[in-house]
């Protein structure tokens, strides 16, 4: 979907919109759904450009890192741009400061258009974690017999000791008893 930059009025324009996008490859290079996508923001006009401030909301099926189960992730993430025409040097207006300036990103314009698709791509990258996990104390597959750690199926011990360890364990049941 576009939105053309000329039609937006003196007053901006709100956009409001639910996007669906395919299969997205996650940080570990599975791919992913997001289900349906919201953005929500304002354009406006600028000596400069056309600033698009907003937020992108979405759900996403992600598979966690520790147990490779595979959950529900609301992802959220606000953003602020300006587009202009290719080969235009940024400006400011008066009334933005450099610091202001400094938290805004500036983007090229296709063909007078923002292409929403590829700003809500972008932004559901920028929203997934780093290491997708289920829950923050997710135990995760044992490493004997691969089951998750957290089923009771699992009969391995609960603590397998690294034979290189062993004398250390040793001494300090020594030193205990």
């Amino acid at each position: 979907m576009f939105l053309n930059v000329g039609e937006i009025s003196a007053d901006g324009r709100r956009v409001d919109e639910t996007l669906t996008v395919g299969p997205l490859a996650g940080p570990d290079g599975r791919e992913f759904g997001a289900g349906p996508v919201r953005i929500v923001g304002l354009l406006r006009k600028r000596s400069d450009g056309t600033r698009f401030q907003g937020e992108v909301s979405a759900v996403a099926e992600l598979a966690c890192s520790r147990c490779l189960d595979t959950y529900s992730q609301p992802l959220e993430l606000g953003f602020d741009l300006v587009y202009r025409e290719a080969g235009a040097p940024p400006g400011a207006e008066n009334q933005e400061t450099a610091a202001d300036l400094d938290a805004v990103e500036w983007m090229t314009l296709d063909a007078g258009r923002i292409d929403l698709s590829r700003l809500v791509t972008e932004q559901l990258y920028l929203a997934l974690p780093l290491k997708p996990l289920c829950e923050e104390g997710c135990p995760g597959l044992c490493p004997a017999c691969g089951a998750p750690r957290r089923d009771p199926g699992c009969g391995c011990a609960a603590e397998v000791i690294d034979p290189r360890w062993a004398a250390l364990g040793d001494l300090k049941r020594r030193s205990q008893g």
